[in-house]
């Protein structure tokens, strides 16, 4: 059927018409007559109109489009997606399970859901976060008191939480554990206020004005977190490990793994702990070649014995085998020695960033004797000046000695059957943690921290915890499609879920915003239902999960 004009003598004319065949011939025949178009009711005709349009399935009832005005706008998919993340991994089961007995009773599960979403759409201190809850459309409303509440039970749980996630990620994922990686870094407070848990340390932030903790994390192959730990901030990295090693051989019953660390790892103690741990705990580590035996560095800067691994004419890269030992003396007075291996590697690319950055700290230092600056520490390009009494100079000597080893890297491990690529692949990864952190501190912004209690900062990192682990799960199941993601592009196409709130006709209907391709996988991901263009509030009320 179709609407049909026709012009009369003096006037137009409305019909409601069809198309009919009647044997070859087609013709059409008029059904309603409208009468003059000049002497139609406007109002009745859009009253018709709409009541056609509302016997069609596919469509919502359709109003004017002169009658519609926005109430608000929302984002519906922050916490939809996190809640099918939540399930998918059974923290609500969890949950349920440890609040089970408790006194205090609170909707923990809305709110971890709540200040989850937050942190992958648009994280924020709490306080902040409790007064953005209007942005969520399928938000409850939450006390401020029942967040920081909600924090003190996640700190109470942290083992049990952190137990769940480990096993279950292993279980689902069929995780490859056989190699872990392990590293460490430092998350700031705004405070100068020290307590048993904030104290001044080495920043790796360059914060040593704040008090700050320190945070272990340990990761999987393909950059998933399996477990973090937070330390006082004055603690030095290099005795973090041990706790690890003990929760990977007790809690996380795992018999054979290869640690992997960079050099800020590598103290005998530590190594020592690996390898105590059982027969099938090694480690593979960063090396200082340099502080080493005379002998080791000899064999390091000698040509001999190095094999040629170079992909084409214009770049050198080799590598060689050394067997070294160590006398370790733990902290119990225990005498241990170490017989282990190193990798050690040239490569003509890193040679000239060596050199290049070494004549930069050259130039800095000439500036430092010209002006005769302080000289209060030796980190930096002061390292490449003798300060004394009376005078300020260059050290000609330590420059002559760091060029002899532009281009020069060694690993040490100590499982003796892994081949050097092995090795070298193994180590090379450990830019997924690097990355994990990176992801930690800018795109869920743990640091700055805004809780000044252990226990609140505790609940803090472990809130922290659960979102960077659905924030990979979605990120490497992004990376099947895309060729490039990160969770900036999370963050953005979760931010994009948006809806809109009109009102028509005492009538409320609510449009969704256009679906880019990067949130559809993410809903695909969670097999969440893509919605309608729009929707009625009876239908839209239904259509949230």
């Amino acid at each position: 059927m179709f609407i049909k004009e026709l012009t009369g003598t003096n006037k137009k004319y409305l019909y409601l018409a069809r198309t009919i065949r009647e044997k070859e011939k087609v013709r059409h025949e008029n059904l309603v007559s409208f009468g003059a178009i000049d002497e139609l009711n406007e109002k009745e005709i859009k009253k018709i109109a709409l009541k056609l349009l509302s016997y069609c399935t596919s469509c919502e009832e359709a109003v004017p489009l002169s009658l519609i005005q926005e109430d608000c706008r929302q984002n519906w998919g922050a916490m939809a997606i996190t809640k099918k993340l939540l399930e998918f991994f059974g923290i609500h089961s969890l949950i349920d399970k440890l609040l089970d007995g408790r006194k205090i009773k609170i909707d923990a599960l809305n709110i971890i859901n709540f200040l989850i979403s937050e942190r992958l759409a648009n994280p924020k201190s709490k306080y902040a976060s409790y007064k953005n809850q209007h942005w969520y459309i399928q938000n409850k409303t939450i006390d401020l008191q029942n967040i920081y509440r909600t924090l003190d039970f996640l700190a109470e749980n942290i083992d049990p939480i952190k137990q769940h996630l480990f096993i279950t990620q292993k279980n689902i994922f069929k995780l490859d554990i056989s190699v872990v990686f392990y590293d460490v870094t430092t998350l700031y407070f705004e405070s100068k206020n020290e307590d048993s848990l904030k104290k001044f340390g080495y920043s790796k932030d360059c914060k040593f004005g704040d008090v700050q903790v320190v945070a272990g994390a340990l990761i999987d192959k393909t950059g998933r977190p399996l477990d973090y730990e937070i330390f006082s901030g004055n603690t030095y990295e290099g005795s973090t490990l041990t706790d690890f090693i003990n929760r990977i051989k007790s809690k996380f019953n795992i018999s054979e793994v290869i640690v992997v660390c960079d050099r800020g790892i590598n103290s005998g103690e530590n190594l020592t702990k690996i390898l105590d741990a059982g027969e099938g705990f090694n480690f593979i580590v960063g090396h200082r070649v340099r502080s080493g035996k005379a002998n080791i560095r000899n064999e390091v800067l000698s040509d001999d014995n190095y094999i040629d691994i170079s992909k084409n004419k214009d770049e050198i890269l080799k590598y060689k085998i050394i067997e070294i030992e160590r006398d370790v003396v733990t902290k119990n007075n225990e005498k241990k020695k170490i017989k282990d291996q190193i990798v050690a590697t040239y490569s003509s690319k890193r040679a000239r960033k060596d050199r290049a950055d070494r004549e930069r700290l050259i130039e800095k230092a000439k500036d430092i004797v010209a002006n005769s600056s302080s000289i209060n520490n030796k980190r930096g390009a002061k390292k490449y000046i003798n300060a004394n009494i009376d005078s300020v100079e260059l050290n000609e000597k330590k420059i002559i000695d760091d060029s002899k080893w532009d281009g020069y890297y060694s690993i040490e491990f100590s499982k003796k059957s892994l081949t050097a690529n092995e090795v070298l692949d193994a180590y090379h990864s450990l830019w997924r943690i690097e990355n994990l952190f990176r992801t930690l501190k800018t795109q869920l912004e743990a640091r700055p921290i805004f809780h000044w209690t252990p226990n609140r900062i505790q609940g803090h990192f472990c809130l922290c915890f659960i979102a960077l682990v659905l924030e990979r799960t979605i990120e490497i199941e992004c990376q099947k499609k895309f060729r490039e993601t990160s969770p900036t592009s999370i963050r953005e196409a979760i931010n994009s879920l948006q809806v809109s709130k009109v009102s028509a006709e005492n009538k409320s209907y609510y449009i969704f915003s256009k679906i880019s391709e990067y949130a559809q996988t993410i809903l695909d991901i969670v097999k969440l239902k893509t919605p309608p263009p729009v929707l009625s509030s009876e239908k839209f009320t239904k259509y949230l999960p």
